[in-house]
């Protein structure tokens, strides 16, 4: 099951000053055992605030449990708060949007008249999450899997919303090239390129040279997230030997080593851990990278079935984005749910567009008329294209 705060985007790395600690570190012998320190890290505590629950209209139906009103309670030093993004600077003092303090001193006495469609046209949305599955849309006009398009709206068993996103087998389309690729694919006649007018003569080399760039800056950064990656493994070695596995970031600042090898592994496991940039963190960088490599730059690369309007399945191959999103908009508002969403009285309607490289224009256009046309409210997107295909 995904997480609803788990996103797949790839922070900057801060490489020259990652380097440098590097470079510092060139372990020249065994590090000698030591015995493990006895203590265990301490776990930061997490504080759930109880939910400002706002009853729905009387015929509507919910799976949520309710929760009777409560005051935020005051922020405590050094612990983190899982349902920040909520609170209030002013009454809280948590830099969050406010929403509940705006549902206890606004929308107290008031009562929604109906509930909300947001449409999050994004990578897809986790129907099996547990504070998500009782919050999603429903097409009330479609039957689930007799394979009929019941409404006759064009898109057969529609009814948590749409993938416009297929292969020719009619698999969920996952990597993708980059926008600036298929334009310089168009001026070559190659693949990616397809169903792209050539650009002009002047345009083609104008993208053939950002394509040059782009393409530099994505195997250089590769190049050095696998040697981060393999220093990150050497240090972890050398650590591991001395303190045990597995690392903390408690267990490592506290160790004193006595030899300066053993000291430049600690601070460049330190420096690393601060960033982020832990195997996990290098192993999700470097899974982005690797694909931006191998099928963003491809221009032989066309992974789209022709003419095919999609799939039911919303959730597609990666839905942590559009999960993270619709989680922060409409999660259960229970209270063993800490990362509770910040309306209370909505469905999610979920339209897959995102894939992991450049949307398409066309498939966002198709999204956005799906989503007015089948009554959606509130429209949330979340692309971006670094190269625009105008």
């Amino acid at each position: 099951m995904m997480s609803l705060w788990t996103t797949t985007r790839v922070r900057a790395l801060p490489l020259a000053l990652l380097f440098a600690a590097c470079a510092r570190f060139a372990p020249t012998s065994a590090a000698t055992p030591a015995t493990s320190p006895s203590t265990v890290e301490p776990q930061t505590p997490v504080v759930i605030q109880a939910p400002i629950t706002v009853s729905p209209p009387a015929s509507a139906t919910t799976a949520a449990t309710s929760a009777a009103p409560s005051v935020a309670p005051a922020a405590m030093a050094d612990a983190a708060r899982a349902d920040w993004h909520r609170l209030d600077y002013d009454t809280d003092k948590v830099p969050g949007v406010g929403s509940e303090r705006a549902i206890r001193e606004l929308l107290a006495t008031r009562q929604p008249q109906r509930e909300v469609i947001v449409a999050v046209i994004d990578g897809g949305v986790d129907t099996a999450h547990t504070y998500l599955r009782h919050r999603l849309w429903q097409n009330a006009k479609e039957i689930a899997g007799n394979g009929t398009d019941d409404d006759h709206n064009g898109y057969t068993d529609d009814v948590r919303g749409w993938n416009f996103l297929v292969t020719p087998s009619g698999a969920a389309v996952g990597a993708e090239t980059f926008e600036l690729t298929r334009l310089f694919a168009a001026c070559r006649g190659a693949s990616a390129g397809r169903g792209i007018a050539k650009p002009t003569a002047a345009r083609c080399d104008t993208l053939a040279s950002v394509y040059a760039e782009k393409e530099a800056e994505i195997t250089g950064t590769l190049a050095q997230i696998r040697n981060l990656d393999r220093m990150l493994g050497q240090v972890n070695t050398v650590l591991e030997r001395a303190l045990g596995a597995p690392l903390t970031r408690a267990k490592v600042e506290g160790y004193q080593p006595a030899s300066g090898d053993l000291s430049r592994a600690r601070e460049l496991w330190l420096t690393l851990e601060a960033d982020g940039l832990n195997a996990a963190g290098l192993a999700e960088a470097r899974k982005a990278y690797e694909s931006q490599a191998t099928f963003g730059l491809d221009t032989a690369y066309f992974p789209r079935a022709a003419n095919a309007s999609g799939s039911p399945d919303i959730m597609g191959p990666d839905a942590s984005h559009g999960t993270h999103v619709a989680g922060i908009i409409g999660a259960e508002r229970v209270s063993t749910n800490a990362m509770m969403g910040i309306a209370p009285n909505v469905r999610i309607m979920g339209l897959r567009t995102v894939p992991d490289g450049d949307e398409r224009v066309e498939e966002i256009d198709r999204a956005i008329r799906y989503s007015v046309y089948q009554g959606a409210h509130i429209i949330h997107k979340s692309f971006v294209t670094a190269y625009s295909p105008g």
